[in-house]
């Protein structure tokens, strides 16, 4: 975090308007370090893209990264706009029904599932979406000793730059013998499975709006291939998160914020490039976003006191010591978040 001041961000946030008596009553009633959220900013946020996608798309669903932020009560509170849940664990599994979320409304994602939640999930109807061929394999294992079929999703490696490509399953070029491909006749051929949707992940703090278009076509050409070749029509396709938030990376030039994507053009690069294939399915599959970083990054707040001021050897700007390290702020060490001295 190298800017000590931010008073004129391209980001109209609402914590620049927090003045010394604001932050002094909030310190006498909750201490120093303490987390500070705008919550009808964020909520404001989380509407937008929803509307926004089902605008584009009716049959559109927005789920929650729990992993992003698993405050109960943010996450309750989204919930109550219609939220889905979108889960990487167990704990987060739990954590999303103990909030009232039932199954059918959890994404769950992840490579680590225990034969527990699975059954849970897959007993509750979660959308699942497997990245790794022995948690299939599992899976097949629990439907087979529950006497059903468990519909499954595939998560699927793009042939794109910086895309998370040691997560799930490839698709390089010929498609018909790449992995994704066998791994989606195995699933066909399951009497306990059935092949339910495709998900991916294209990495994390994108603001390259072609990455996403291409990450939408990538996934329309494997649907079109999975309707030709074994005449599957998926039920979902989920094209996850990575929608970057205010806070430039580590290493760039300028640590001044950046202007927060705007959520429709994000949602029509996506949706431009899965219509074709959308429309011309007879059960108007379900689309999934799984905004995180996007609707949490700018309306939450780290207030720290400064406790002293200690001269750098290493350059001119001098070290200040806060009561907030890099365990209240895990990510500072990855992206220059804006620092904001009231006034």
């Amino acid at each position: 975090m190298r800017n000590p001041s931010i008073t004129n961000s391209k980001f109209p946030s609402r914590f620049l308007r927090m003045d010394e008596e604001s932050v002094t009553r909030l310190v006498r009633e909750f201490g120093s370090p303490v987390y500070v959220i705008d919550i009808t900013g964020l909520t404001d946020r989380f509407e937008s893209f929803q509307r926004t996608a089902r605008q584009l798309y009716a049959n559109s669903e927005v789920a929650i990264s729990y992993k992003t932020n698993p405050t109960a009560a943010l996450l309750l509170k989204l919930h109550q706009f219609s939220a889905f849940a979108e889960v990487v664990s167990k704990p987060e599994f739990d954590l999303a029904r103990r909030l009232g979320v039932a199954e059918c409304e959890i994404v769950f994602n992840g490579p680590a599932k225990n034969d527990g939640v699975l059954r849970d999930a897959i007993l509750g109807g979660s959308q699942i979406n497997c990245d790794h061929f022995d948690e299939i394999k599992r899976i097949e294992k629990i439907a087979t000793s529950e006497n059903l079929v468990a519909k499954v999703g595939l998560r699927l490696s793009l042939p794109t730059k910086g895309h998370f490509s040691r997560f799930g399953f490839s698709t390089d070029e010929p498609l018909d013998r790449s992995e994704a491909a066998m791994i989606a006749r195995y699933v066909v051929d399951s009497k306990s499975l059935s092949l339910g949707g495709l998900h991916s992940q294209i990495g994390t703090n994108v603001r390259d709006l072609d990455l996403f278009r291409h990450q939408g076509a990538c996934l329309a050409t494997f649907a079109e291939f999975l309707k030709s070749v074994f005449g599957v029509e998926l039920s979902w396709i989920n094209v996850g998160g990575g929608l970057a938030s205010i806070a430039p990376a580590v290493g760039t030039d300028d640590a001044t914020p950046l202007e927060l994507p705007d959520v429709g053009d994000y949602c029509k690069a996506v949706y431009g490039a899965l219509k074709d294939y959308l429309s011309n399915c007879k059960n108007d599959p379900v689309l999934f976003f799984e905004p995180g970083r996007t609707i949490f990054g700018p309306f939450g707040a780290t207030l720290t006191t400064v406790l002293g001021i200690r001269p750098s050897t290493h350059n001119r700007n001098a070290a200040v010591i806060c009561d907030a390290g890099v365990t209240a702020i895990p990510l500072s060490s990855q992206f220059d978040f804006p620092v904001h001295v009231p006034s």
